[in-house]
């Protein structure tokens, strides 16, 4: 199988420009908690007491201030940083999660050009190894075992799929389980991949397209690969339009060797 090239994914001047508002950013906020540091010591150093300035029953800790918003503004901004590059839609299911957890925990690296950039890179130059993670990852979220539903086989992936836990729903609202957003990426990714049409790009990506027909009160949506409709009990059917792919995918993914093991 052919592997896609991967066109790039953010301009370099966006980034660019991303990174000094980032940096400048940074510097401003670090200034302002300077001055009220210094404010807190000038009220303090004329006898009018360190509690001038308390906002709470704690005290007004500015050193940790300074750093927990610092802290914060980091991981947001990485938040959007990936967001505006689209990485996740080169990402399997797990990748995005180990992400994630980098970016909570603040053990990504400090935001510039260079580490955006490494962040880019790293997953559009694993295209083969991208490929065969996406192909198994998807192959299992579409034969999820011990399902009640006949639509679903845990041996291979048939005409249609009926997925449970994708919507959540209560009094007045619907909408998408953020937690299964990454499988419908993982699903979309694959179709894109097989296609040689290289990693999935918005707005017609699934995921997009049924968060936009819930907004519309609507329960279903098409995409070039999908017909997918959703009930309030929170299952998402999909029905595949390109069978062809679908055995593609059984085949890469090792679904006819399963049934004929089970056999």
């Amino acid at each position: 199988m052919t592997i896609p090239q991967c066109k790039q994914l953010i301009r370099p001047e966006t980034i660019a420009s991303m990174c000094d508002a980032y940096k400048t950013a940074q510097q401003e906020v670090a200034a302002a908690y300077a001055t009220l540091d210094r404010a807190k010591k000038r009220l303090s150093g004329s006898g009018l007491g360190d509690n001038v300035m308390d906002r709470n029953a704690h005290g007004y800790n500015i050193p940790d201030d300074a750093k927990n918003i610092a802290k914060v503004i980091k991981k947001n901004a990485w938040y959007k940083i990936v967001e505006r590059s689209q990485v996740k839609n080169l990402m399997s299911v797990k990748r995005s999660e180990e992400l994630d957890k980098q970016i909570e925990s603040g053990e990504i690296p400090e935001i510039s050009v260079a580490t955006v950039l490494d962040l880019m890179n790293n997953f559009s130059s694993g295209m083969r190894s991208l490929l065969h993670e996406t192909m198994q990852e998807t192959f299992n979220i579409l034969r999820p075992r011990c399902s009640n539903h006949k639509t679903n086989t845990e041996y291979e992936i048939g005409k249609k799929v009926i997925l449970i836990g994708m919507v959540d729903c209560g009094y007045g609202y619907m909408h998408m389980n953020y937690r299964r957003d990454q499988d419908l990426r993982s699903i979309d990714n694959a179709f894109h991949l097989m296609d040689g049409k290289g990693p999935i790009k918005y707005p017609g990506d699934m995921t997009t397209q049924i968060q936009a027909a819930i907004q519309d009160k609507k329960d279903t949506c098409e995409t070039e690969y999908f017909k997918c409709k959703w009930h309030k009990k929170g299952t998402l059917h999909i029905e595949f339009k390109r069978l062809d792919l679908v055995a593609k995918l059984n085949k890469m993914a090792g679904g006819n060797r399963l049934r004929k093991e089970a056999a």
